[in-house]
């Protein structure tokens, strides 16, 4: 069994050392990583690594998450993987997980394209962003699972089926990419494109575990109490704009979609009050919910960043 990491890096050298230092440690066969046009030096210290079984894809540009993982995994599959494993660069496996993993893949049913490992914060607490997803809009028999879209901490120990994943300790079957998932949409940029991406399994009819006694750590400085504030502001437009994408795949009946679709705008315009720029929130956030009911990818980074001000903010 050939198993491949893939790693997505962009300004965060001093933890992409560490991640490194702890994905090498691990029985991974090759570790692929995609710099996304980082300027703080990481492009001179990852030429500066003397290890065979490290890969490094430098893009000429900063193309997101998304087009990170989209690059990681085209390079993985020219190394014929069995499995690939996906990770941003501010998270990695601990000790012992991808061994483990090893171990449970020649149990795996064969209806399972994939399986999502538990991912804690460094200090041990459960890391939010990352708990696995249960589409809340479908029926379930399931105690307890209906009308919640993400697993309880009960699930952390028993672990179980999920609909969606976030892809930090994320195991897809290169198979899988191959028949039908394909590469994550690069234009999807950040934010919900690893919940687009691995919903398909679910749709194609196939499953994803959630393991908990794999485990990663996420080393991660955004989001870690209950907030839900994103700054800068242009990192608005890309969360309300994916959401909204994730939603039409989530929901099947119109009527459903375009009463959660309302509710979901009015949230998002009273939470305007904890942005002290509002102006430029409202710019945004309107611009995000046109392009995302529109299903519109078309609007480069530059021109999101420029926050449709012509260059003026």
């Amino acid at each position: 069994m050939r198993l491949i990491d893939v790693v997505v890096t962009f300004n965060r050298l001093e933890k992409l050392k560490e991640t490194i230092s702890r994905s090498l440690k691990e029985p991974f066969d090759t570790i692929i990583v995609v710099n996304n046009a980082s300027t703080d030096g990481t492009e001179e210290w990852l030429s500066s690594l003397d290890e065979d079984k490290v890969v490094v894809v430098n893009s000429v540009r900063n193309v997101g998450g998304a087009g990170g993982f989209n690059l990681g995994l085209a390079e993985a599959l020219k190394h014929n993987p069995s499995w690939i494993c996906m990770h941003d660069d501010d998270s990695y496996p601990e000790v012992g997980c991808i061994e483990q993993f090893r171990t449970i893949s020649i149990d795996i049913e064969p209806t399972v394209d994939a399986v999502s490992a538990a991912v804690y914060l460094p200090t041990g607490v459960i890391a939010e962003m990352n708990r696995p997803f249960l589409n809340p809009f479908l029926r379930r028999t399931a105690a307890g699972s209906r009308g919640k879209s993400r697993v309880s901490d009960e699930m952390y120990i028993v672990g179980g089926e999920v609909d969606a994943v976030t892809f930090v300790g994320f195991f897809v079957r290169a198979d899988s990419v191959r028949s039908y998932l394909g590469l994550p949409d690069p234009e999807l940029f950040i934010y919900a494109d690893d919940m687009i991406y691995t919903y398909q399994i679910k749709k194609a009819g196939r499953r994803i575990l959630f393991r908990p006694e794999l485990a990663f750590v996420h080393d991660c400085e955004t989001l870690q109490g209950n907030s839900d504030v994103y700054l800068p502001e242009w990192k608005v437009y890309y969360t309300y704009r994916n959401r909204i994408l994730f939603y039409k795949t989530l929901i099947d009946k119109k009527w459903l979609y375009l009463v959660v679709l309302v509710q979901r705008v009015c949230l998002w315009a009273v939470a305007s009050v904890n942005y002290p720029r509002r102006r430029i929130y409202f710019k945004y956030f309107m611009h995000a919910v046109i392009d995302g009911v529109r299903s519109n990818t078309s609007r480069g980074f530059a021109e999101i960043k420029g926050g449709f001000f012509g260059g003026q903010k």
